[in-house]
């Protein structure tokens, strides 16, 4: 009976030793929120040129999908007057040292569709040496996208099967340090490899960041989009990693934490969505939350439950609370 229990005992730690490594586990997605004060022109934009559907939508925000399995792009209207809007998110992102690639299956029809309405591209469609063809367009909010595709990499035959996230930033090391201990991303091409970009790949594929240095105008974009020119300062932007239980949101934020990490906002409820908050060394904020929440969400469901609470349990309460009150009145009247 005795070996019986701590054979038991030994198979659980080993448990909690195994999920505390496979800190990713669970990862649905990573959704990409811009601050903008264009929304209606961003909406006309993504939808009629590049075809994004539409998946939530309000006064203040908007959710595009760009394909099946693709991160979504969210836009928040900037602005200080909501009570929990994070500093960041309060101003409109300038567009600067930040930009989009989506690897599409007809990049021509794409590239066409702005020439045919009179958008202007910032790069005419070419082929370059490294078999990559592609285009570059500046969306309404200064957001320069890489409409591409490579001869090696399947896509979708119309709409877009991948998308690659970079900005700028002075200090790679630095970034490459923090998101694999931190975030536990994959490094698949570092500083040491490529001195002017790193890879970093989330678990599952679902998106890469690659951060690369804004000075380097040999083999980045910067050569011919101005915007890349300038080191990117974090403001009007954030991203959110999102798993599939509150459970597994809650083990990562504690993680984080047990790290030293300053929670920027700490674990909660949020529209009744879990959620924690980090910012990364450039001031990009990071949210750890189960899927359907985002920064709009978080503004209008101020202020934040407590973390021992759940929202069903919240409503349980009140219903109840009525419930006892009818039931004393009719019996005192």
């Amino acid at each position: 009976m005795l070996k019986t229990v701590l054979w038991s005992l030994l198979v659980a730690l080993f448990n909690i030793a195994v999920e505390t490594e496979a800190r990713t586990e669970g990862l649905v997605n990573v959704d990409i929120t811009v601050s903008t004060s264009k929304l209606k022109e961003t909406k006309e934009f993504y939808t009629k040129y590049l075809k994004f559907k539409v998946m939530k939508e309000t006064s203040g925000f908007l959710s595009l999908l760009p394909g099946p399995g693709v991160a979504f792009l969210d836009f928040v209207v900037e602005g200080a007057e909501h009570a929990c809007a994070r500093p960041q998110l309060a101003r409109n992102f300038p567009g600067k040292g930040m930009f989009l690639t989506y690897n599409l299956g007809d990049v021509d029809a794409a590239c066409e569709e702005f020439n045919k309405s009179g958008y202007p591209l910032a790069m005419p469609i070419k082929t370059e040496p490294w078999f990559e063809r592609h285009c570059y367009v500046i969306d309404p909010n200064g957001i320069p996208l890489n409409l591409a595709h490579w001869n090696d990499t399947p896509a979708e035959p119309k709409g877009v099967s991948s998308m690659v996230f970079y900005y700028t930033s002075l200090n790679l090391s630095e970034l490459q340090n923090w998101y694999s201990k931190n975030l536990n991303m994959t490094v698949t091409s570092g500083v040491d490899k490529i001195d002017w970009v790193i890879t970093l790949t989330a678990a599952k594929g679902s998106v890469e960041f690659r951060p690369f240095h804004p000075r380097n105008m040999t083999y980045n974009p910067a050569s011919f989009i101005p915007h890349l020119l300038e080191e990117f300062d974090g403001h009007g932007l954030s991203y959110t990693f999102n798993f599939n239980t509150s459970t597994e949101v809650d083990r990562w934020c504690q993680y984080l934490e047990d790290r030293n990490l300053n929670l920027k906002r700490p674990l909660g409820w949020v529209g009744g969505h879990k959620r924690c908050a980090i910012d990364d060394p450039n001031s990009v904020v990071i949210n750890i939350a189960t899927p359907g929440w985002n920064e709009y969400e978080e503004e209008v469901n101020c202020p934040v439950e407590t973390k021992s609470e759940a929202p069903g349990i919240v409503k349980g309460a009140s219903i109840l609370s009525v419930a006892v009150a009818l039931l004393i009145s009719v019996l005192l009247f």
